[in-house]
């Protein structure tokens, strides 16, 4: 991953025309993640990361900071984390939030498990996370990534977003 921050992408969604509703897969189900979930998230988010070989170079820092972030807004007011389960275990997160220090809305991207990636769970997840930002009365959504992630190239255009290339934007994990 490159520290010049004019490779990052920004997909921005609007929230009003859009629709999110996306049907999980036949076993699996959406919910609200809890309190009592986030141990289980942060495993699941740092697997997901750590399956990406984009992050390769800051996957250190993302350990820490992923961590601390989950753990800090998980159940907080203003945030919502969204998972689709099979049989009880977590197979994907993707998480929401209504104001963030550095212009996101998706504040852990869209994680999904090794086992159950290529189903369309990151698409089921980051629907649920835009239809709850729509429904807090929000415009717009956004997210900022690196292009050659896999979120940005197979799960983040879908919705209908815009992708702005070189966005003025540089990524927490960078300090």
């Amino acid at each position: 991953m490159s520290d010049d921050p004019s490779v990052w992408f920004r997909f921005s969604w609007d929230l009003q025309a859009g629709r999110f509703d996306v049907a999980p897969p036949p076993g699996y189900h959406v919910r609200e993640a809890s309190v009592a979930d986030r141990e289980a998230l942060v495993r699941l988010a740092l697997e997901a990361y750590g399956s990406d070989a984009t992050w390769d170079p800051i996957l250190g820092n993302i350990e820490t900071r992923l961590t601390a972030r989950i753990r800090a807004t998980l159940g907080t007011p203003g945030v919502a984390y969204f998972v689709a389960e099979m049989a009880g275990d977590i197979a994907a997160l993707s998480a929401a939030s209504l104001v963030r220090h550095d212009g996101h809305n998706l504040i852990t991207g869209t994680c999904v498990a090794r086992a159950h990636q290529g189903k369309g769970l990151g698409r089921v997840v980051l629907g649920a996370c835009l239809a709850w930002l729509k429904a807090q009365g929000l415009a717009e959504a956004q997210v900022f990534t690196d292009p050659r992630a896999v979120a940005a190239r197979h799960v983040y255009p879908a919705f209908g977003a815009r992708r702005e290339n070189a966005p003025d934007y540089r990524a927490p994990e960078r300090g």
